[in-house]
């Protein structure tokens, strides 16, 4: 059992970290634009349908 509890927390850790590296590369790739206002714009429809479909659940 606390191997599993390991990995879960392992793995938490590494999406984390994930999300931050996506977001500094994001950060130095579009700065403050109206390319980053599109991206997050664009980028935030799948994402709804991710939620209502996998987070909902």
């Amino acid at each position: 059992m606390a191997n599993a509890a390991t990995l879960v927390m392992i793995l938490f850790v590494a999406s984390r970290a994930a999300g931050l590296l996506r977001e500094v590369v994001i950060g130095a790739q579009f700065g403050t634009s109206a390319e980053l206002d599109a991206y997050l714009a664009a980028f935030r429809i799948p994402d709804l349908l991710f939620q209502l479909v996998a987070g909902g659940a």
